[in-house]
């Protein structure tokens, strides 16, 4: 049934063996990306399997390739993924994915108490439609980077949550406000079947407590971690890696990036391999950006990328991005299927 509902011809990519047998298949599906305060396309690579007698036979690999092709002609600036392992996780990186997706850790036992200032609503039970408009505006109002959803798409993760054993989800709203203050959905895992908030969007700190007091009720005795999202001004270790991303369309993003820091002066030379039309130089000055095969002229870039490296530095912690000269910011990627 989930698969039903994003399954479309216009996005599904196909390998086939010698016999005309389909032997690899993903979904590429459209998304929208904010960033650096810009609405542009993105692609998300979901449902990619190969055939168990199949696999080992490097078809995962020309599909991975077709599917980059594809969603830079249809004019993706980027292409996401989440890897389920991992293995996985080195195996895209082949292809010049990075991980730039990052969560920390805040553990809470069966018997803390999310203590509120004021009262709630539990609102759980309200109609999925219903719930968007204000889930639309937190997720606006959280992020200054990362995947929007649609209409479409936000009922479609709904229907995952319903469906799937384990699954949680709460929402509370603010009595007398007249709107939803706070959501989260949340897995039971292993065999203790902890409660993992994978996904919190709240309108303040208090509102963020009484939905998780709201979850606790659903699953009483049960610990509870928050994988919640790391800061851009904050660099180094001890981080949950999580979505992957690969740059489609170099030129255009950094033509965003120009357009929000026009007094940025850089540099840049890029080497891809899979995408061999977006090597080059390009040169960031004035607000815009120029792209040109030749070269620089007499002077040296300022960096020298890979697909892999330049993503990394894109989607880069603010510390970071002091250091390499080009703008960052953590991306966030939530409610992502899987």
């Amino acid at each position: 049934m989930l698969f039903d509902a994003v399954y479309s011809e216009d996005v599904a990519l196909t390998v086939a063996d010698s016999s005309g047998l389909t032997v690899s298949s993903l979904l590429l599906l459209p998304y929208v990306m904010r960033f650096h305060g810009a609405e542009t396309k993105m692609s998300y690579i979901y449902g990619a399997g190969t055939l168990p007698r199949h696999r080992m036979k490097g078809h995962m690999g020309r599909l991975i390739r077709m599917a980059l092709h594809e969603a830079a002609a249809r004019g993706d600036v980027f292409v996401g993924l989440v890897p389920a392992s991992d293995r996985l996780r080195q195996y895209y990186s082949r292809f010049g994915f990075s991980t730039v997706g990052y969560r920390r850790e805040q553990r809470y036992t069966a018997g803390h108490s999310f203590v509120t200032d004021g009262a709630y609503d539990d609102v759980s039970s309200v109609c999925a439609t219903d719930l968007y408009a204000d889930f639309s505006r937190m997720e606006s109002e959280s992020m200054r980077c990362g995947v929007r959803h649609s209409l479409q798409q936000f009922l479609t993760v709904m229907a995952d949550v319903a469906m799937s054993d384990g699954s949680l989800f709460a929402a509370v709203s603010s009595v007398g406000s007249g709107r939803v203050s706070a959501m989260a959905w949340a897995k039971r895992c292993g065999a203790r079947r902890d409660v993992v908030v994978t996904e919190l969007l709240s309108d303040s700190y208090d509102a963020a407590n009484a939905v998780l007091s709201a979850l606790q009720r659903q699953a009483p005795g049960s610990p509870l971690t928050v994988l919640a999202a790391t800061e851009d001004d904050v660099a180094g270790g001890g981080f949950i890696p999580g979505a992957m991303v690969r740059i489609t369309d170099p030129a255009a993003a950094f033509g965003i990036i120009a357009k929000a820091d026009p007094g940025l002066r850089l540099t840049v030379r890029l080497t891809d391999e899979t995408l061999p039309d977006q090597s080059g130089v390009y040169v960031v000055s004035g607000g815009s950006v120029r792209h040109s095969d030749a070269g620089c002229g007499p002077e040296e870039p300022d960096l020298y990328v890979t697909p892999d490296v330049l993503a990394a530095m894109m989607f880069s912690s603010n510390p970071v991005a002091a250091v390499t000269g080009l703008p960052g910011g953590r991306p966030h990627f939530s409610l992502m299927l899987d």
